[in-house]
């Protein structure tokens, strides 16, 4: 048993060694610009034992960059839950910690900067399709409990995620381009306003408290404006019949 736990270790601290070696490669030269002796020679191990885990530079990319998605998932999910159960009340905070998990993990921005090419094809190989489910589900669910009005949940998803990572990009070609709070402050207004017009454009008359504060209005001023565009909405002035020539 001693001996089998040894061995574990050995494999475990050997495929970390690589693992570790691959990242900041990546994040020097990128996939294309990296060959397997560079990852070889930064693990310190043998040839050998490099091919004892891995079989090419592209299967340890595919391992790292899920690693991190999956990292980027857990955290921005957990913000995100607290954001869509308060009725989206907190919604600047959702969009400052997901930018700030990059911040405070800047191999991340290294590894994505390096490899941008590889990166935009994220969306379409479906790398990060669990993101985006995700979040859309729970946003559904958050309609469900009232928490939110009912809007087209997958036009704003996509409408969202293309969005921060768009500003993300920014951050990842021109670090320190991007000011966190104003960004997030800014979003945060485009999508309260947009998620309240869109609500009342698909007719929806019900509001509670939360859902109101979406657009940081007076809730007077917001009851209003619905009533206003609900009216119009449903009391469409009929057109005038011409009068028929004798």
């Amino acid at each position: 048993m001693p001996d089998k736990s040894k061995r574990e270790n050995t494999k475990k601290s050997n495929r970390d060694k690589i693992l570790i070696a691959a990242r900041k490669v990546f994040g020097e030269k990128g996939l294309d610009g990296t060959n397997v002796r560079d990852i070889i020679r930064g693990s310190k191990l043998s040839t050998g034992t490099f091919y004892n885990y891995f079989k090419s530079k592209e299967e340890i990319f595919d391992v790292i960059l899920d690693e991190i998605i999956l990292d980027i998932h857990n955290k921005s999910r957990e913000t995100w839950l607290k954001v869509w159960k308060s009725g989206a009340g907190d919604i600047t905070k959702g969009f400052e910690e997901f930018f700030n998990i990059f911040q405070n993990n800047p191999d991340y921005l290294h590894f994505f900067s390096k490899n941008q090419r590889h990166v935009r094809e994220l969306r379409y190989n479906g790398k990060i399709s669990g993101i985006l489910a995700s979040l859309e589900g729970d946003i559904e669910e958050a309609i469900k409990e009232g928490k939110l009005p009912s809007f087209p949940v997958r036009f704003v998803t996509i409408l969202l995620f293309g969005c921060v990572f768009e500003f993300l990009a920014d951050m990842i070609i021109t670090p320190g381009s991007i000011n966190i709070k104003e960004t997030s402050e800014n979003l945060s207004a485009f999508f309260r306003g947009g998620i309240l017009s869109l609500s009342v454009n698909t007719g929806v008359q019900k509001f509670n408290q939360n859902i109101l504060s979406l657009a940081n209005l007076p809730i007077n001023m917001i009851g209003n404006i619905i009533n206003g565009a609900l009216i119009k909405k449903t009391n469409k002035p009929e057109k005038k019949k011409k009068a028929k020539k004798k």
